[in-house]
């Protein structure tokens, strides 16, 4: 017989890349069984599989991929053992990968009723020496971004953004998103909400 502890992996909280997760503990009980391979259906994890005493006691270490992205992904840890009543076991594993960029804030509220038209957002890899912005966008075009100067004070790991609103636009309230695109592993693509009221005369009137 085959026992595995615990039967689900779960981590609170966000986890960085190349950290772990978990760990999934084997056991044989009656008759001796070896765990020769675990692996991850997804690629955002790895396993290591460490012995204990030959034939009775294993562990299966899941960690987070070096290069995983951001977000919470799931997967199914496939642990395959020499016994004949369980040679393959099945563990679920949920967890939170934290995104290799921060951005402060991480999310922008622009109001033109009380004349906040633009915010900077700075964005950081604190794990990387450098960060290149490959690429922003705005999914709606009464939402500017734009990459700003870099205080004179920042590191190379160090990006920032003014995001604005079209002065010409006419609207109550929107809500979108900036997709901003990096060179750092893990973390080619991620997003900032962006909510924005305008209480100008024209938008009332429409």
């Amino acid at each position: 017989d085959i026992n595995i502890q615990p039967p689900f992996v779960s981590k609170t909280g966000s986890t960085p890349q190349g950290e772990r997760i978990g760990t999934i503990v084997v056991r044989a009980t009656k008759v001796a069984a070896r765990v020769v391979a675990a692996s991850s259906r997804s690629k955002d994890f790895v396993t290591e599989i460490v012995e204990h005493e030959t034939g009775k006691t294993y562990s299966v270490i899941v960690n987070v991929a070096p290069n995983a992205p951001g977000g919470p992904p799931a997967t199914t840890i496939d642990i395959f053992t020499t016994s004949s009543d369980l040679p393959v076991a099945s563990v679920p594993v949920l967890a939170v990968i934290d995104n290799p960029v921060k951005a402060s804030p991480p999310s922008v509220m622009l109001d033109g009723v009380a004349q906040v038209h633009s915010a900077k957002v700075m964005l950081s890899a604190p794990n990387y020496d450098e960060l290149k912005i490959v690429k922003v966008t705005s999914s709606d075009p009464k939402v500017k971004v734009s990459l700003a100067k870099n205080d004179e004070k920042d590191a190379g790991n160090v990006a920032r953004l003014v995001i604005s609103l079209d002065a010409t636009a006419e609207f109550s309230e929107l809500q979108a998103f900036v997709t901003v695109e990096t060179d750092v592993p893990g973390a080619q693509a991620f997003v900032i909400p962006i909510q924005a009221h305008n209480g100008s005369a024209a938008a009332s009137a429409k």
